[in-house]
């Protein structure tokens, strides 16, 4: 008889305790998310802050790139390439 009795005991806590525990551990989990989300909001604020101040003392120039200069499209002429073409087929 104790047997059976602790069987159905058994039971009962399978069916009702275990997934009041799973969601108490899971209220105890999103809490401790939300505080962790509490802590990292200033150091989010000051990220920004300093990539705005970073923005605004790098001056990009257009004509730069990695430390090499751009050639503007105006060093670029069909016209040359032309020439080139032509004087080759000549010789």
């Amino acid at each position: 008889m104790k047997q059976l009795k602790y069987f159905i005991l058994g039971i009962i806590f399978y069916i009702a305790a275990i997934p009041i525990i799973e969601s108490l551990a899971e209220i105890i989990s999103t809490c401790l998310e939300l505080l962790k989300g509490k802590a990292s909001a200033p150091v989010l604020k000051l990220n920004k802050d300093l990539l705005k101040l970073q923005s605004d003392l790098e001056k990009h120039d257009e004509a730069t790139c990695v430390g090499f200069d751009i050639k503007s499209s105006e060093d670029y002429y069909d016209d040359d390439f032309e020439d080139k073409r032509r004087s080759k087929k000549k010789r």
